[in-house]
């Protein structure tokens, strides 16, 4: 009786990811579901890994919305949560993980959107700068910043810009405390000037 593994159920969440759309983050995650619940009664051993969440949550990210962040964050909760309780490294989230999530939240077009994902990469350079050991798997990098410095060159705040440009100024203050792969690039300059110049058409 050949039984489903872990491999087996990521490459199915994962099909379904790349398919696009809420119906398929819905699918995506109704598997996830169906995994964690056939694990905890022994039907399966097979349980998620980090990368299955993180295909759900990239299928999340992908449809856009408050809905789709909001989903995208509970599944991040919910890997802490798991890796609190059990000290599973299987399921700990990493930098891939948060990149998705600020994305959801960027992408999402929600009043206050750019000041969600400003948080949530807050909360994990926090986490990195607390044990660069032990979350070293949360270290910041150049896209989940790029992510965020969109985000407010996309929002309608009034001191968007200058959170842009905060943003800029951590990347090399966080390059110059000994994190190497932090650089800004092309993309960073031109979301902190396309921020500046929607801040002067505002007026």
């Amino acid at each position: 009786d050949v039984k489903p593994d872990t491999y087996s159920y990521n490459t199915v969440i994962h099909a379904w990811a790349k398919s696009g759309g809420k119906q398929a983050a819905i699918k995506a995650s109704d598997f996830l579901a169906n995994m964690i619940s056939s694990h905890e009664e022994g039907k399966i051993t097979a349980k998620p890994d980090t990368i299955t969440y993180n295909v759900v949550i990239h299928a999340w990210a992908k449809c856009g919305g408050e809905e789709a962040a909001v989903e995208a964050e509970k599944m991040l909760q919910s890997m802490h949560e798991q890796y609190r309780k059990h000290r599973n490294a299987d399921i700990k989230p990493n930098v891939v993980t948060y990149g998705a999530v600020i994305d959801a939240w960027a992408k999402s077009g929600k009043d206050g959107s750019a000041a969600k994902a400003d948080a949530i990469l807050a909360n994990m350079i926090q986490m990195h700068q607390c044990d660069p050991v032990q979350n070293a798997d949360v270290r910041p990098n150049t896209y989940v910043f790029n992510t965020v410095i969109n985000a407010w060159a996309k929002s309608k705040q009034h001191n968007a810009a200058s959170k842009a440009e905060e943003m800029l100024v951590a990347m090399g203050r966080l390059h110059a405390c000994g994190i190497p792969g932090l650089k800004p690039d092309t993309f960073t300059y031109t979301a902190v000037i396309d921020a500046w110049a929607k801040s002067g058409r505002r007026g």
